[in-house]
């Protein structure tokens, strides 16, 4: 792919395909545990025998492993995040969101055990493949934590919707589960409902208060790369977004750009003698801005920006899905297609950073 064409690609198949299947191994998964449950409690309804429910129970957590593995390759494989394999092998020690994205590995390896030892339970013994089989009521919330701390969609509204029904589902069943027999148990089950609730109120206070609010992604442990070229990096107090000093109170502002725009831009691309693709492009509604996009050999970028012939900035930029750099205090997104003509048009965002 040449640089141009990364730079006016679509966002990533994989990155899709990581984010669909994340969701699905959620809700299966879920469904896993409800169909575990219904199964403890020997629930059966007409048309649906109890072996039908066994065997729910079982498929739906190995289809959900299924799209787990696919969830795990696409994050690998897709650059964006910069992911090795012994990232999705060995918890906590990723460059990116270490803590929440090694919950995902805790969960999948617990997962992974779960499932070995249903498959071969006739030779573990009930009590040894009970106890391991306790690990389902714990891989779940840490599963649901990790997408939550991780994933992209947790303040959209059909991704709470996910997480919301997932939640109450688990809730309900594991409500009825400690609330059907065990009559000389009556503290455990006691205990087990507190448990319930005080993990659901946990979870749901630290989203409010994490996850679903404006600079999460910073607090996760995005890379400071990564943070740049979403335009979620503030620029450093006293200082520029390239790193001088900043003018004294009385100077006369620089140029700078607003937020909100959504403009028209058309330029032409030309390749300089060094191999890197240098994009000009001038703002078809505020004539007045121009920008000059250059991208190296290696993919990396740079992004100059002028206004009224002043310099507004001079900063790195991330190409990938699209363009995207951090300028005047904004985040920059240029979203650009080659004509058939060998000219360039595209369209310019600018929106505060979150």
């Amino acid at each position: 792919m040449t640089p141009l064409a990364a730079a006016a690609a679509a966002p990533n198949p994989l990155w899709y395909v990581t984010r669909g299947t994340a969701f699905a191994s959620l809700a299966l998964l879920t469904l896993s545990v409800v169909g575990g449950v219904l199964n403890v409690v020997r629930w059966r309804g007409e048309g649906w025998p109890r072996f039908v429910v066994q065997q729910l129970h079982r498929n739906t957590a190995l289809v959900a492993l299924a799209f787990l593995s696919i969830h795990i390759v696409t994050a690998v494989v897709d650059p964006f995040a910069k992911l090795k394999i012994t990232d999705a092998i060995v918890p906590f020690t990723s460059s990116y969101r270490a803590v929440w994205l090694g919950l995902g590995v805790v969960a999948v390896e617990l997962l992974i055990a779960i499932t070995v030892t249903s498959l071969v339970r006739g030779r573990l013994g009930f009590r040894t493949w009970r106890a391991i089989h306790w690990l389902a009521y714990l891989c779940w919330p840490v599963a649901l934590v990790h997408g939550l701390g991780t994933g992209t969609d947790a303040r959209t509204m059909w991704g709470l919707f996910i997480d919301v029904c997932c939640i109450g589902a688990v809730l309900l069943a594991v409500l009825w589960r400690v609330s059907e027999g065990w009559p000389r148990y009556a503290a455990v089950r006691t205990a087990g409902i507190t448990i319930a609730g005080v993990a659901a109120v946990v979870i749901g206070a630290w989203a409010a208060q994490g996850p679903l609010r404006p600079g999460w992604a910073r607090t996760a442990g995005t890379p400071q790369a990564l943070l740049a070229a979403q335009g979620q990096a503030q620029a450093s107090p006293g200082a520029t977004p390239s790193g001088t000093a900043a003018p004294s109170p009385t100077a006369t502002p620089p140029p700078s750009l607003v937020a909100g725009l959504r403009d028209s831009l058309r330029g032409t691309a030309t390749t300089d003698p060094g191999g890197a693709l240098r994009v000009t492009l001038d703002d078809q509604t505020n004539p007045v801005i121009h920008l000059v996009l250059v991208v190296q050999n290696d993919n990396t970028a740079n992004l100059t920006v002028t206004r009224s012939g002043a310099t507004v900035c001079d900063t790195p930029a991330q190409v990938g899905r699209g363009v995207a750099a951090l300028c005047s205090g904004l985040e920059v997104r240029l979203e650009l297609q080659q004509t058939d003509d060998g000219g360039v048009i595209g369209q310019m965002t600018t929106r505060k950073p979150e």
